[in-house]
């Protein structure tokens, strides 16, 4: 399925299933430092406006993404990504250290902070958002870990 048409379908089946106070986004920006500075305004705009997005975006050229507390000389090699012409860059929403490429496909999730945040259960709320669109594709989604959903045995 090309990009447009995976695009368009989650658009239309994540309207169909979400709820009112969710807005479900799809867009990729032209690099992933872009989408990386989308998902931080998201973030800020939740904080201020009490809005939830869950936001659907795909990877562009080979970027490796640090977390906010990652060391770029423990998470990757440094060297290595500048003979390979790999950006580094470092996201400030938390998570851990991933390689962006354009087969990869990503869904962020926004909300407030309630004061009492239990990151385990915001992290699980938007993994079952992403299933629920995925069960509709037929395919059987499993949230893993504290962000990670899987099919089968391949993290998406």
């Amino acid at each position: 399925m090309s990009r447009a048409k995976a695009d368009t379908a989650f658009q239309t089946i994540c309207k169909s299933g979400s709820a009112d106070d969710l807005e479900v986004m799809v867009h990729t920006a032209s690099s992933t430092e872009q989408n990386l500075r989308i998902d931080e305004e998201l973030a800020r705009a939740a904080s201020r406006d009490g809005k939830r997005v869950l936001r659907l975006w795909w990877g562009d050229s080979p970027t490796i993404v640090l977390g906010c507390a990652d060391k770029p000389e423990v998470a990757v090699d440094v060297e290595a990504c500048r003979r390979l012409d790999v950006e580094i860059v470092r996201r400030v929403t938390g998570g851990g250290t991933v390689l962006q490429t354009g087969d990869v496909f990503n869904y962020s999730y926004t909300c407030p902070d309630p004061g009492d945040l239990d990151i385990r259960r915001t992290f699980g709320r938007g993994a079952r958002l992403v299933e629920s669109a995925l069960l509709r594709f037929g395919l059987s989604a499993r949230h893993r870990g504290i962000s990670d959903v899987a099919v089968g045995d391949r993290k998406i």
